[in-house]
């Protein structure tokens, strides 16, 4: 990825979720047994945390002091449309 890594889940299909500190770069999919990265569009800044939630295939996202809004907690879907929670 382009940038700075900051976090990293798996979800249930095996496919790595990584996270950047660099508020210009986007959520980022890669499938770990060919190396291939997909940028998966978010429009919420940096993104301080991730993590999969399985049943749903949804995510929980965090911001940093970077993020819009600031230190917040975003539920997502898999195609990175997050709903603010906190």
């Amino acid at each position: 990825v382009p940038a700075g890594i900051s976090n990293m889940t798996f979800d249930a299909a095996g496919e790595l979720w990584v996270t950047t500190l660099d508020s210009a770069q986007p959520l980022f999919r890669v499938t770990v047994g060919n190396g291939a990265v997909v940028a998966v569009p978010q429009t919420h800044g940096a993104l301080n945390a991730i993590a999969s939630e399985p049943t749903t295939g949804g995510f929980a996202l965090a911001t940093g002091s970077g993020g819009s809004p600031r230190r917040s907690l975003f539920w997502a879907d898999a195609n990175g449309l997050a709903t603010l929670l906190s």
